[in-house]
Parts: C-alpha cells; sequence; structure tokens
C-alpha cells in the first residue's frame, strides 16, 4: 500500500512508477507484454489500500483509491458494444475480476469523507456501466464467462437500486448454475481440464456464493450440487502428498489448501476433513484407483497415506483454454517421492 501511495504499480511482476499521475492505457513494459497493461486494470490495489486504511485510520489511503479510481474513470471510457478484447482497460475478464476490489472498496470506505459526491457519482456511474457490459457483452465460454458472471452479480449486489438489476441477477444466478453442468464433467473436472484453472472456476464459485449468502439471495440447490463434484475432484486426482499433477496450465498446489471450501459447504463429508487435514482427522475415501470416463484420465494408488504408490495416466481428449500439446503423459508417485512427472 506504501508503493501504492508513491504512484508505483507492479504488473505481471514488471514495476512502474507514475510520477505525473497514472496511465491507465499505455503499456510501459519494453516488449509491450499485453498481459500487464490488461492486470494493470484489475484494481488490485483498492484491497491493499482498503486494508491500510482499516489497520491505520489514515484517510489518506482511502485519498489515493479515491484518486485512482477518478483517474481511471476519465481515462477509461466504456466502449459501446464491442468485442470482450477489444480495449486495454475494458477487457470483460478484468471487468468482471475487478468489481470484487471495488466492492471491498465501496463497502468499507464508503462513508469516509475521500468518496465525494463526485466519487460517489462516477463509482455507480461506472459500475452500470460494468453491468451492461458484463451482461450484454460477455464471451459466453470458459473461465472467463465464469468471472464475468461474477463481476455482473456483485454489481447487483452493490447497487440494487438499478432498475437493471433485477433481470442482471437472475441473468447472473440462472447462467452461473447452467455453467456447472456445462463446464464441470459429471466426474467432477472442469472441462479445460486443467488442476490449477479447476481452481480459478471453483474460487469464483465460492466468492459469489459467499456474497448471495451474505446479501439473502437464495442459491439453487442444482449449484451446490454441481459443484460437491468439482471438490471431490481435488482428492480424485491428488498424489500422496496432497500435491495435484501439473497437468496442461497448472503449478505446485495442493488438495489440502484448495478443498478447504468445501469441507465448510459439505459439513457432512468426512473424506473432505480427511483431504483437507493431510489425513490426520476425517475418514478417507472408500476407493482407491478412480478411472475419470469425461476427461479420460486414471489415477491408481495403492492407498491414501503418504507412502503409497500412485500412478496418472492422461490418455483423454485435448481439453480447452489452457492445454498443452502432448498426449500419454504418465506421472508415477512414490514412497514420498516424485519418480515421473509433467514434462512442462
Amino acid at each position: 500500500a506504501d508503493r501504492v501511495m508513491n504512484n508505483t504499480l507492479i504488473s505481471c511482476g514488471i514495476a512502474h512508477s507514475y510520477p505525473d499521475g497514472f496511465d491507465w492505457e499505455t503499456n510501459q513494459t519494453p516488449d509491450q507484454y499485453n498481459e500487464w497493461i490488461w492486470q494493470l486494470n484489475r484494481s488490485a490495489e483498492y484491497t491493499w489500500l482498503t486494508g491500510a486504511y482499516l489497520r491505520t485510520g489514515k484517510l489518506t489511503y482511502a485519498e489515493k483509491l479515491a484518486e485512482m479510481f477518478t483517474s481511471w474513470v476519465h481515462q477509461a471510457i466504456v466502449p459501446q458494444h464491442a468485442e470482450p478484447g477489444a480495449t486495454h482497460t475494458w477487457r470483460t475478464i478484468e471487468s468482471g475480476i475487478r468489481m470484487s476490489p471495488w466492492g471491498i472498496a465501496l463497502n468499507l470506505l464508503g462513508n469516509t469523507p475521500a468518496f465525494t459526491d463526485e466519487v460517489v457519482t462516477l463509482w455507480f456511474m461506472s459500475l452500470w456501466e460494468h453491468g451492461y457490459r458484463l451482461r450484454f457483452e460477455n464471451t459466453h465460454n470458459g473461465n472467463w464467462y465464469l468471472m464475468e458472471l461474477k463481476g455482473l452479480l456483485f454489481v447487483c449486489l452493490q447497487a440494487p437500486f438499478f432498475r437493471d438489476t433485477p433481470a442482471w441477477l437472475e441473468y447472473a444466478v440462472t447462467e452461473l448454475t447452467a455453467e456447472t453442468e456445462i463446464q464441470i464433467y459429471p466426474d467432477g473436472f472442469q472441462f479445460e481440464l486443467s488442476p490449477g484453472y479447476h481452481h480459478v472456476v471453483m474460487v469464483n464459485y465460492e466468492a459469489a456464493m459467499r456474497m448471495m449468502h451474505r446479501y439473502g439471495v437464495p442459491f439453487p440447490e442444482k449449484l451446490l450440487k454441481n459443484l460437491e463434484r468439482g471438490y471431490e475432484l481435488y482428492q480424485r486426482i491428488m498424489r500422496p502428498d496432497s500435491f495435484l499433477p501439473e497437468l496442461n496450465d497448472s503449478a505446485y498446489y495442493t488438495a489440502a489448501e484448495f478443498i478447504e471450501a468445501g469441507c465448510e459447504l459439505f459439513p457432512e463429508r468426512e473424506d473432505f476433513v480427511f483431504t483437507k487435514t493431510f489425513g490426520k482427522e476425517g475418514k478417507a475415501p472408500d476407493y482407491t484407483s478412480t478411472l475419470l470416463e469425461y476427461p479420460g484420465i486414471a489415477v491408481m494408488r495403492t492407498g491414501w497415506d503418504e507412502n503409497a504408490v500412485w500412478a496418472l495416466l492422461d490418455a483423454g481428449h485435448f481439453g480447452r483454454g489452457h492445454q498443452h500439446e502432448d498426449k500419454l503423459n504418465l506421472l508415477v508417485h512414490a514412497y514420498g517421492e516424485s519418480l515421473l512427472t509433467e514434462a512442462g
């Protein structure tokens, strides 16, 4: 937060300082790396500034946030009837993602002197623009669509007085539910077949459901039931040390950390507790080896202890969005050691 107070922002690990005021449209990287300017427009700094204000009581943090927002809304003119990726500032994935830090800021700083009448008016004007773009100019595809729908949901919860809110809210909840049928296979894996992006999908659903619960919006039973399969997927594919296989675009994540929200949503699932606690509590799943027929992945294990022998054969289809050009990967982990892994 103090770095941001000095007008230095970091996106994709690359820092840039703005001595003459923020510029949300210009790519400052030497190789014009597009992801840098896109992610700069996700408003992550709002969360840090809000937290710093709450910890210190210093109004300057809230004022810096209001300054950043005002500069952004004057520079980032919403495109009309444009493709989801048409601009640096209004790519629809960013439009959805930034509604989370915007919501945090509005709820926790909205009554401070930093939120003047001008700031509040611009804020809700921009919320409506976000709502319109996320409702009518979205991607209708993959994990992007879920981030757009979550963003639209957050707009509705922040601005219940908009004339469009009831219709937008119904659309968001209906589509979020429908996408669990489309994106999460009957045996649990999200259709991109990447454990990392499987979690992206699950964590966006978690955030949406927490906000719906907080604001008294009921969520359909089908939504909850379908997400249960997504949580079970973590333990079905995890290695004996809890780490998930690095299939397609993924990284070094544990099932234990990812299944935690599943334990809250499904307290009766003792196998989820077992996975969360590395086998210290709960009850081990009542199966060992498993075949995921829809993605074509076979997971073989001798047991659920840390010294078990485990292997995974990826014999399925290509996946979507974050897939790799490979076939028939074989991964092996045994007696606490990774013996054969993904090539990268």
